[in-house]
């Protein structure tokens, strides 16, 4: 009696895990399958470049004396990369974004901005800007290769 209600419930859950997997739209599928046209890196910790625009890959310092300026257009993908020699916690609090940084251990960040403006990447505990990126509406006039 137990194992027909084993072999019961094993089935009830296969229908309804078939039927979830049939209502999810083929675009979320695909989303993470982790490669694009031509073989470039799609998947979840890689942002995809927005038409028209290019993805552009910097490094913020976390012990440079200035905060660093990094400048994107509209469309522009970044992939970021904090380090730092002293252990901290590195925020981008326009994106509600926050990551851990230490000696060996860099925070990472893949962005794709959707809006214009400058917003400040900053150490918590430290309680410095170090960096800012710059977001200017989008580039207009002939294809840019590249």
């Amino acid at each position: 009696m137990a194992a027909r209600r084993l072999l019961l419930l094993m089935l009830v859950l296969l229908a309804v895990s078939s039927l979830a997997a049939a209502l999810v739209p083929q675009s979320e599928r695909e989303e993470g399958s982790g490669t694009g046209p031509a073989g470039t890196d799609t998947g979840p910790n890689r942002p995809q470049k927005a038409s028209g625009g290019r993805l552009v890959e910097e490094t913020i310092d976390a012990q440079a004396r200035r905060p660093r300026s990094i400048r994107l257009h509209g469309g522009d993908g970044l992939a970021l990369t904090v380090r730092s020699r002293a252990p901290d916690q590195v925020e981008i609090p326009a994106f509600g974004l926050l990551e851990h940084v230490a000696r060996g251990d860099p925070a990472r960040f893949d962005l794709l901005p959707a809006r214009n403006g400058a917003f400040v990447v900053r150490l918590i505990e430290s309680r410095r800007v170090i960096g800012r990126i710059v977001v200017r509406p989008e580039r207009r006039g002939p294809s840019r290769q590249g």
